[in-house]
């Protein structure tokens, strides 16, 4: 079991006897007891700086800031070389690459509408010219059909002249054979009935 005495370490704040201080103003160190320090500050023995001391350092800092040093003239040709060179062998042909490539694409671009255009008139010729022979020929099948029903109308026209004059023909010939055979057969008779009469009055 720990006992605590109360007595803390030095980030606790609380010192011991014969530790050091340092005066945040002075910058002094110096052995203190518990019983003799409450606070107080320790005056500085070093004497104080005089304002008026301070001028010709300002300025001969200020002037110092004024005039150029011969580094950074260095520094500032460096930086305007490399801009230079920079310029000249990196960005330029970089440019320039970009620009190529920007007027090979422009020129692809515009031979793709041209062709694209060209091949729209083509198509569209064509779909013209696709039109007029399929109307010509359309035309000439109608020509054709024509012909042809003109052609078969004439011959069955002729045809049925042809039949009609040799029904003509043949029905005057068969009238004809039937008046001749009429006759015949009348002749026939006559001499077959005159031949009868003779026989029966010859057996009478």
């Amino acid at each position: 079991m720990t006992v605590n005495s109360g007595v803390r370490g030095p980030r606790s704040g609380v010192r011991g006897p014969g530790s050091e201080v340092r005066d945040p103003g002075s910058g002094i160190r110096g052995p203190i007891g518990n019983s003799s320090w409450h606070g107080a500050r320790v005056p500085d023995p070093r004497p104080l700086p005089d304002p008026g001391s301070r001028t010709p350092a300002r300025r001969d800092t200020f002037r110092r800031l004024l005039t150029p040093d011969i580094t950074t003239l260095w520094v500032v040709a460096f930086l305007l070389l490399c801009t230079y060179l920079l310029n000249s062998l990196v960005f330029k042909p970089i440019l320039q690459v970009i620009d190529q490539r920007s007027n090979a694409v422009r020129g692809a671009r515009e031979l793709a509408d041209s062709a694209a255009h060209k091949a729209a008139s083509a198509s569209a010729e064509y779909d013209q010219k696709l039109n007029s022979a399929r109307a010509e020929v359309y035309g000439q099948m109608d020509d054709m059909r024509k012909a042809a029903l003109d052609k078969r109308a004439a011959l069955l026209a002729a045809t049925r002249a042809t039949v009609e004059q040799e029904l003509k023909t043949a029905t005057a010939r068969v009238q004809q054979e039937s008046h001749a055979a009429r006759e015949t057969l009348d002749r026939d008779a006559n001499n077959l009935a005159g031949a009868i009469v003779t026989r029966v009055l010859g057996r009478a």
